[in-house]
């Protein structure tokens, strides 16, 4: 868990610090008419990256193991290696490859 959170936090740098240097670069080319936009969007993106971090972290481990992954085509269900309820799951492990 400690790696996941290493992550995040990576991440949320990451993405901050494009936005910061991004609006720097369009500041010095284009001038603030263009510069309040995209830090605007910048803000947003990283609010936006922290609640789904968030969101992420507040969903429920239990119940789930190894065998258990998020189908890529599949609404978000839950797909079982052995047990996959619709086809194109994109998991290797899944009947319906």
């Amino acid at each position: 868990m400690a790696q996941y959170d290493e992550l995040k936090g990576r991440l949320l740098l990451a993405t901050a610090s494009l936005v910061a240097m991004g609006t720097g670069l369009s500041y010095l080319l284009a001038g603030l008419p263009l510069a309040v936009p995209f830090a605007a969007g910048g803000g947003l993106g990283v609010v936006y990256q922290i609640m789904l971090q968030q969101g992420v972290d507040a969903l429920p481990l239990d119940g789930l193991d190894a065998s258990q992954v998020r189908c890529s085509r599949g609404w978000g269900y839950l797909c079982r290696r052995n047990g996959c309820r619709h086809n194109g799951c994109g998991y290797n492990g899944c009947g319906h490859n």
